[in-house]
C-alpha cells in the first residue's frame, strides 16, 4: 500500500505541474526619436579671367535635411580683411583686393547675405534640395596690381530651426 500510495502521489505531482502550467504574454515597446539632422555640399565659384569685363558665374549649395527639418541658409562676408559684411566681399592676392558679389536671384539683385537674402527658410525633404549662387565681379574695377589668382573663402552655415 505504501508503494501504491508513493505512485498516488507521485502521479498527482505529475499532473498538478502540467495543469499548473500556462503562457503569458507581455509586450516590449521599442522606441527611438528621429533627430533633425543636415547636410550641405557646395559647388565652388570660379569667375576665370578678369579683364575688367563683367563676370558672371555659378555656384551651388546642397542640403540634405531629414523631411519636414525648417533650416536657414546664410553666407559671411568672406575670410580677407575689407570684407567687413555681406554686401562687400574681397578675393585677395598678397594685399590687393579684388571686390566680387554673390546674389541668390539670376538677376543679381538680391545679395545673399549671413543669413538675409534670398532662399534662406526651407523645410527638408530628406533629399537634396538646391540653391544656386549668383556671382559677379562687375566690370570696371580698379585694375588688379597684381596679375595673379585672387581668393576668398565664404562660410556657408545651414542653420535648423525647433
Amino acid at each position: 500500500m505504501l508503494k501504491s500510495n508513493f505512485l498516488r502521489l507521485f502521479l498527482f505531482s505529475a499532473c498538478a505541474t502540467i495543469a499548473s502550467a500556462a503562457t503569458v504574454t507581455k509586450t516590449l515597446q521599442i522606441t527611438a526619436t528621429a533627430m533633425s539632422s543636415c547636410s550641405v555640399t557646395t559647388t565652388n565659384i570660379a569667375f576665370g579671367n578678369y579683364n575688367r569685363s563683367l563676370l558672371n558665374t555659378t555656384g551651388n549649395v546642397a542640403v540634405t535635411c531629414t523631411s519636414g527639418t525648417t533650416y536657414t541658409i546664410g553666407l559671411d562676408g568672406g575670410a580677407n580683411a575689407g570684407a567687413s559684411n555681406v554686401t562687400s566681399r574681397y578675393m585677395v592676392q598678397g594685399t590687393n583686393q579684388l571686390p566680387y558679389f554673390l546674389y541668390s536671384d539670376s538677376a543679381r539683385t538680391v545679395n545673399w547675405g549671413n543669413p538675409t537674402g534670398g532662399p534662406t527658410t526651407a523645410a527638408g525633404t530628406g533629399s537634396a534640395q538646391n540653391y544656386p549662387i549668383y556671382g559677379r565681379i562687375p566690370a570696371n574695377q580698379t585694375a588688379p596690381a597684381s596679375p595673379n589668382q585672387y581668393t576668398d573663402i565664404v562660410n556657408v552655415t545651414v542653420t535648423t530651426t525647433p
